[in-house]
This record gives C-alpha cells, structure tokens and sequence, in this order.
C-alpha cells in the first residue's frame, strides 16, 4: 500500500524505522504487506537452514538502497558477500547497505499485489541482484530468478542451489515448507 505520495530518497532515508517496513520505489513510500504465521516460519527456518556462512552476512528485512534512479527494498532474507558489506569506522557493520544483496528472497504473502512482486524481481535482475527466490508457501513451490535467465520453478521437496553465490549451499524446499505443519506432542493423560 502506498502511504505517501512523493518523496526524496533522502526524506525517506529519516524515517524513523518501522513494522511492517517500508520501501522507497519511485518515489513513493510502500509499506509492505504485514506478516502472517507462516511468513514469519519460513523467514525464521531459511535463516536457520542457509545458517552462518563463513563469507558471507544473512540479512532479514534489511534495507538495501540501490539501482538507479535508487530504490530502498527490504528482501524478506538477503544473503551479501562480506567483502562487499559497508562498514562503519570502527570495524563494525553499517546499519544501512547502499548495495544490491547478492540474493534476495522474498516470501509471499496471501496480500502481496502481484504486480508489486513483479516489478520488485525486474527491478532486482536488472540492478545487481545475483539470484532472486520467490517462495509460494500456498503453491509449495519457489520461483527462481537469474539476471539472463528465464525464471524456473522448483516444486517442493526439491532443493535450490546457491551456486555460484554460495557453493555448496542449497535451500530445501521440503524442509522448509515442513516447518508450517507443526509436529504437535502426542496427549498425555491427564491424572
């Protein structure tokens, strides 16, 4: 939903943080679809399964301002090189990248506009984003984006390759759409 007609980067760039986030495109200030249950699950099981990789930093709803003119997004997960993360004068990191992630994933919400999605994906193919991933949590399915490639659809329990942003690394569709289905502890009885 767009909340505020025109406005610079650097106006948007003071606002204050919030929940659900907000992203700059085109000017405009877009407040992006709040949560359900089964977003905030897979966002938390991607996070555990892609882990803690050794050359690279794993971001959730991190805003990243790139393109030009310049976008702000906040990919549902992001993975970045570490060599190309901004830091600040004390070694730590910024609070705020003005880069394109290296992979961004974005989770369907049942409120998500497809042509919002859609025009985010261009976006990212065409400024600097190595590898896209939509996840369909109703589908069971993810759609995979390369800059030069057409979009490939990969159906759960199948997994997703990483290479070559992070060789060696896969994303397990079953695993993660799994996490959705809790397994409940079997009743005991009450005395």
């Amino acid at each position: 939903m767009v909340i505020a007609q025109r406005m610079s980067l650097e106006e948007f760039a003071r606002l204050p943080e919030q929940k659900p986030g907000l992203e700059f495109v085109d000017g405009e200030v877009v407040e992006k679809v709040a949560p359900d249950s089964h977003h905030g699950v897979i966002q938390m099981a991607l996070g555990f399964q892609i882990g803690d990789l050794a050359d690279h930093v794993v971001f959730s709803e991190m805003r990243f301002t790139f393109g030009e003119p310049p976008r702000a997004y906040l990919p549902d997960v992001a993975i970045v090189d570490l060599d190309r993360i901004a830091l600040e004068a004390d070694g730590s990191m910024a609070r705020r990248q003005n880069i394109a992630p290296d992979v961004a994933i974005e989770i369907l919400s049942p409120d998500d506009r497809a042509g919002h999605v859609v025009d985010k994906l261009n976006f990212y193919m065409a400024h600097g984003v190595r590898l896209a991933i939509v996840i369909d949590d109703e589908k069971k399915q993810a759609t995979v984006y390369r800059p030069g490639d057409q979009p490939t659809s990969v159906a759960s329990p199948a997994s997703i390759d990483l290479a070559p942003i992070a060789p060696g690394l896969a994303i397990d569709l079953g695993a993660i759409f799994s996490r959705v289905k809790p397994k409940r502890r079997p009743s005991r009885p009450v005395s």
